[in-house]
């Protein structure tokens, strides 16, 4: 009995080399997340874009010389408009936010309207020359804006953080 409990003994005390049922010595766990908690600048960059646009699309609307016979009606078109410009604020903001959702709506939302522009034309072309300006500059601005958020930066910043257990 006193061989069989000394060679147990001996195996526990042998070196991790030399004994065969020993644990591997590499590290075998997944590396930690690496949490980023600095907004990089892609990210910084795309919100400054939004804003811009924002505050473009307000501009064009407000002072966009009106074809409409009645000036209340021309005021009501100018206030839904604004209104419009709504939820592209409060995505700009949740953007901000580092939320990883409104990244997701504002690049769906730019692609369908692309798609919906690409699929009648007609409706730039019909524009007035400022009204084809400010389109341009928007259309710009809004994949300036889809292709930093795209990047590697901007999508590990956004990357839900996994709380350390």
């Amino acid at each position: 009995m006193s061989g069989a409990a000394g060679s147990e003994k001996d195996i526990l005390s042998e070196d991790a080399s030399s004994n065969p049922y020993a644990p591997p010595g590499a590290n075998v766990a997944d590396p930690p997340d690496v949490v980023v908690s600095a907004r990089p600048g892609t990210v910084d960059w795309a919100l400054r874009l939004l804003w811009a646009a924002v505050a473009l699309g307000g501009v064009f609307m407000l002072f966009n010389p009106s074809t409409l016979k009645s000036a209340t009606a021309a005021i009501l078109v100018r206030a839904i408009g604004l209104l419009f410009l709504t939820p592209l604020v409060w995505l700009t903001w949740k953007i901000a936010a580092r939320r990883n959702w409104a990244r997701v709506t504002w690049i769906v939302v730019t692609v369908m309207g692309t798609l919906f522009v690409l699929r009648s034309p007609q409706r730039v072309i019909h524009l007035s020359l400022l009204g084809q300006a400010n389109f341009m500059l928007q259309t710009g601005l809004q994949w300036t804006t889809v292709t930093l958020l795209l990047t590697p930066s901007a999508r590990r910043w956004f990357k839900p953080s996994i709380p350390s257990a």
